[in-house]
């Protein structure tokens, strides 16, 4: 397993706004102090301009610790409270970068300690992900929790051992951390070891008292994995063992009967699969690759109406074997062993992804950033038709779940106008004369900085799926799906 690091959760914010937040965020990140004197001098105002992701001057200089830098800006005032979009403070960006000094100015002017950001992080966290022990020896005498879960995933104990740093563990020891302590999935800071290929960590945490007992995948019972049903609050889904820090999972497909489970998987070297877990005796099995996938790229399974074709993109050789492809759309069909080998859809369809079916068969899919339509008559599918301007715009749309009796579409769209982020989730409804209303942000509630896409409904309809990049990675989060009648315009609602 790739060794885990504490940028994984911020790699995605480097874009900068352009002309003179450019220059003074570039001078604070390489430490050209004269420079944000002169731009300050002409500019005061500029002390607190952000970047598209909500980082200031101040996050740089922390980030990259120049400390000098640090003390001028908050002499000129400052926020030294200031959070990004993702409310990432200064000091976890001075932990990130294992700024001792830094650190200790932050916490010694009043930074709270154990503050979490959005990706459910402390600063412990990322000092103890990068292996900054001094940081987190620090931190812990100033009173940072040392058992702290951060995402369910793990202690800063785990994540110091995922990434094989055995000096930063043994302080963390030192300093009362549980050697045996469990995350969300029952893994210790030796199992995390382990997983990650860190042997000689593994033996320390064992010479410390660690249990050396393999790790034994949970027993998970009931529906949607056992998992603790969402409010209206969007939530992880199964974190830590679908949704984690360390991969990518999207694209989420229950069978009708609730009893499988399909998502995509892609990271720590491994490339885009197609996932399954079922559910056996109430119990469901751990994740692993269907049998259609593995050899090439794989994603986005959706079942037809009947459950007996699942449908997928696959960048696969559209003759036999041979190297890869474009990205296709492809189906198998159930048969005695599991799945057939894979069907091409082919023409005219060339190029298309992101299917989805209403229980009428009609097939919803995204070709050349639009979002169509196309009905199946007499065992094969007819020409397809775009959706109307309520729906398409001239940004791009795609990833669209349609509701199962056609009543409502979900999409993704980048670059409008009421846009939260990178990308975000609207929806329309379906009149009684085949036209949609005017497609709508799904809102803050569900739509963040980052991009949000991906969307899917459960079969029995109570939840709402979509994936995010919120955290850093992509994750598989759920909410009850009452949002959707809630966004439900009034004079659809009074027809019923």
């Amino acid at each position: 397993m790739r060794k885990i690091t504490v940028f994984i959760a911020l790699l995605w914010l480097t874009r900068l706004t352009p002309g003179i937040s450019q220059e003074i965020h570039d001078a604070a990140q390489q430490g050209h102090l004269d420079k944000i004197k002169t731009i300050l001098a002409n500019h005061p105002e500029y002390i607190e301009i952000q970047d598209q992701a909500g980082r200031r001057s101040l996050h740089f200089a922390a980030n990259s610790g120049h400390i000098e830098i640090v003390k001028y800006l908050l002499s000129k005032g400052a926020d030294i409270h200031a959070k990004t979009k993702a409310n990432t403070t200064v000091l976890h960006y001075a932990a990130l970068k294992g700024s001792l000094e830094i650190v200790k100015l932050l916490v010694e002017k009043g930074v709270e300690i154990d503050i979490k950001n959005v990706q459910v992080t402390t600063p412990m966290y990322y000092a103890a992900s990068g292996g900054h022990r001094e940081v987190v020896q620090y931190l812990i005498d100033k009173g940072a929790k040392v058992d702290a879960l951060d995402r369910e995933e793990g202690t800063p104990l785990h994540f110091a051992a995922k990434n094989g740093h055995t000096k930063t563990i043994e302080v963390l020891i030192e300093m009362g951390a549980d050697v045996n302590i469990k995350n969300s999935s029952g893994q210790t800071p030796y199992h995390a070891a382990i997983t990650s290929g860190h042997n000689e960590t593994a033996e320390i945490l064992a010479i410390k008292g660690a249990s050396t007992q393999a790790w034994e995948f949970p027993t998970l019972q009931g529906d949607y994995l056992g998992q603790n049903k969402p409010g209206s609050t969007p939530e992880l889904f199964a974190p830590g063992i679908i949704s984690t820090s360390e991969r990518n999972e999207r694209d989420v497909s229950f069978t009708s009967d609730g009893n499988e489970f399909y998502f995509t998987l892609w990271g720590n070297n491994q490339p885009w699969n197609i996932m399954v877990m079922q559910r056996n005796h109430n119990r469901w099995t751990e994740p692993q690759r269907v049998s259609f996938s593995g050899q090439y790229l794989d994603a986005e399974a959706y079942f037809t109406p009947d459950g007996q074709k699942i449908f997928f993109i696959s960048n696969r050789p559209k003759h036999g074997t041979g190297n890869p492809g474009t990205w296709e759309i492809w189906h198998a069909e159930r048969n005695d062993s599991g799945w057939s080998e894979p069907i091409l859809l082919g023409s005219p369809f060339e190029g298309g992804f992101y299917t989805t079916f209403t229980d009428d068969w009609v097939m919803y899919f995204t070709l050349n950033d639009d979002l169509h339509r196309a009905r199946y008559i007499n065992g094969k599918f007819e020409e397809s038709e775009k959706l109307g301007n309520n729906v398409n715009t001239s940004e791009g749309e795609y990833n669209a779940f349609i509701a199962r009796d056609e009543s409502y579409i979900i999409f993704t769209s980048v670059g409008l106008s009421d846009s939260y982020g990178e990308g975000d989730l609207y929806i329309s409804f379906r009149k009684d004369e085949d036209t949609w209303t005017q497609a709508k942000n799904m809102g803050p509630q569900v739509n963040s900085f980052a991009r949000d896409y991906c969307p899917s409904v459960s079969p029995d309809g109570k939840y709402f799926f979509f994936s995010s990049r919120r955290y850093g990675t992509e994750d598989i989060f759920w909410v009850d799906a009452k949002i959707i009648e809630e966004l439900k315009p009034d004079e659809l609602k009074k027809g019923e």
